[in-house]
């Protein structure tokens, strides 16, 4: 299977899609922002929500066909930008290492879902 351009990813990553007259489309994204700066768009909320599933940035990287390195540069970004730790690691060892959310980490996806609903609800009816 060919790898998607990031065009192609965001297209895919499309929040709403409203089908319109004469065949077309209006594709819809929204992200959080503060002060300018991304906190978070479907894809960080992916990556958020694969660390919770898997327990790990690594396999959180690798369910999502991303480098861990890039899984860690959103994730900085977004601590950066939040101005809240989002996430918290443990460092490996016998036990090996992981990552969990935060309770600030759990905020931001339950509020991007919230604030996901709301448009949804605004947007019904829309042609």
């Amino acid at each position: 299977m060919r790898e998607m351009s990031t065009k192609e990813g965001r297209r895919a990553r499309s929040d709403f899609v409203l089908n319109l007259r004469e065949g077309l489309n209006l594709n819809i994204r929204f992200w959080l922002s503060k002060n300018g700066k991304i906190v978070c768009a479907s894809g960080r909320i992916n990556l958020l929500e694969n660390i919770e599933r898997f327990g790990s940035i690594s396999k959180a990287a690798k369910s999502m066909n991303i480098s861990y390195r890039h899984a860690w540069v959103l994730l900085d970004g977004m601590r950066k930008a939040y101005g809240k730790n989002i996430v918290k690691t443990k460092v490996g060892g016998v036990k090996g290492g992981g990552a969990e959310l935060t309770e600030e980490g759990r905020k931001l996806i339950e509020r991007f879902y919230h604030y996901k609903k709301i448009i949804s609800e605004r947007l019904k009816g829309v042609k």
